[in-house]
């Protein structure tokens, strides 16, 4: 969607990515995976996520302006739209329900839909705007620790009670 045409709604997109992230920033404060970590050793990890977070949504974000601008015809840039709304929509979800409401279980339920929208995104994309695609390849990779991270917090279970 090139041209003078599609500078609107690219712009358009760009807003809808900072406005993600500032939902997030506002539901979500800094330091939160620092808070869940707080009684485990080596506060490394914690810092390394809240970071990995932040450049995840980042390149997410850079992704989604390239998609967008490079997207072939309208039928596609529709499908972009649609596919980041619901990776942000679910990416909040998991965020709202790790850090505000502190259930990692229903938590690691907004995984799996992030995931498949990042995979969808990477597979669509990866033919007219490459550079997205790659860039959507280190978010894959944070939402996988994320979901490890998440899977660390749930409480342990067993016959020990």
């Amino acid at each position: 969607m090139r041209g003078t045409a599609a500078a609107l709604p690219a712009a358009a997109g760009l807003l809808a990515a900072l406005l993600v992230w500032a939902l997030g920033a506002t539901l979500v404060e800094p330091g939160a995976w620092a808070r869940l970590f707080a009684a485990r050793p080596g506060p490394t990890v914690a810092a390394a996520a809240d970071l990995a977070s932040m450049v995840a949504l980042a390149l997410a974000s850079a992704a989604a302006w390239l998609s967008w601008w490079a997207a072939p015809d309208h039928r596609h840039a529709r499908l972009l739209v649609g596919l980041y709304a619901s990776g942000g929509f679910w990416l909040l979800a998991w965020s709202v329900l790790l850090f505000r409401f502190g259930r990692p279980d229903l938590a690691l339920l907004a995984v799996a839909p992030v995931w498949f929208v990042l995979v969808a995104l990477v597979l669509l994309t990866r033919r007219f705007a490459p550079w997205a695609a790659a860039l959507l390849v280190p978010c894959l990779a944070w939402m996988a620790a994320a979901a490890v991270l998440t899977l660390e917090l749930l409480p342990p279970t067993g016959a020990g009670g």
